[in-house]
C-alpha cells in the first residue's frame, strides 16, 4: 500500500511539474485561445506606432518628427541591425519606455524596434503589460519561463505571431543586476518569405 501511495504521490508530482514551462517554449493549444480582443486572421500591424517595416532612416525621422533622435550608435547586433534612431520617453499604461528603431545593416531598412522600460520595474509590470497586450491581440501563441545559470535569476517571454509582426513581451531577473523588461516588435515578413521558398 505505501509503494502504490509514493507511486501515485510522484506521478501528481510529474503532472504538477508538466504545467509548468521551464526552459522551453510553450505553444498554446488553440481551445486555450481567448477571443476577447483578438485579431481576426486578415488584421495585422505592419509596424510599431506610426512606423512601417521597411521605412529609411529618414522616413523614420521625418513620420517622427519632433519625437525621434539620431542616436550615432552604428554598432552591429547579432540580428544584422544597429539603431541608429530612438524615441528617449514614451508612456505606456504609466510606465516610460525608451523605442529604439533597428535598421538593417544592409538593406538598410526597419526590421526591429525594441521598447525598453525605464525607471524601476517590478514584477506586476510584465503581468500588466501581458493583459493589455492580450486585450489589443488576443492569447499569445508562445509562452517561455526559464531559469537562468545562477539560483534565484529568471526571465519570461510571452509571444505573438501576426502575419507581418512578431511581438515580444520579456522580463529577466538577475540578483544583483537588476530587472529588465522589454516589448519587441519585430517583421516577420522576412521570416515568411524565406519559409514560402522551403
Amino acid at each position: 500500500m505505501k509503494k502504490y501511495m509514493i507511486i501515485i504521490l510522484v506521478l501528481s508530482l510529474l503532472s504538477y511539474l508538466n504545467s509548468y514551462t521551464f526552459g522551453q517554449i510553450k505553444e498554446i493549444k488553440k481551445d486555450e485561445t481567448a477571443t476577447k480582443g483578438k485579431l481576426d486572421d486578415k488584421q495585422d500591424i505592419k509596424g510599431w506606432g506610426k512606423s512601417e517595416w521597411g521605412m529609411t532612416e529618414k522616413e523614420l525621422l521625418e513620420i517622427f518628427n519632433g519625437e525621434a533622435t539620431v542616436t550615432g550608435k552604428s554598432e552591429r547586433r547579432p540580428d544584422n541591425t544597429y539603431s541608429p534612431i530612438e524615441i528617449k520617453n514614451v508612456k505606456i499604461a504609466s510606465h516610460d519606455f525608451r523605442v529604439a528603431f533597428h535598421i538593417d545593416v544592409d538593406d538598410k531598412k526597419l526590421r526591429v524596434v525594441s521598447l525598453h522600460r525605464t525607471g524601476i520595474i517590478i514584477g506586476s509590470d510584465f503581468s500588466g503589460l501581458e493583459e493589455l497586450l492580450i486585450e489589443k491581440y488576443g492569447s499569445p501563441q508562445f509562452r517561455d519561463i526559464r531559469k537562468l545559470s545562477t539560483p534565484g535569476d529568471f526571465g519570461k517571454t510571452v509571444a505573438w505571431m501576426l502575419p507581418s509582426t512578431k511581438i515580444e513581451l520579456n522580463y529577466t531577473s538577475i540578483r544583483g543586476m537588476g530587472q529588465y523588461l522589454s516589448i519587441i516588435y519585430r517583421d516577420n515578413t522576412i521570416r515568411k518569405k524565406t519559409l514560402d521558398k522551403l
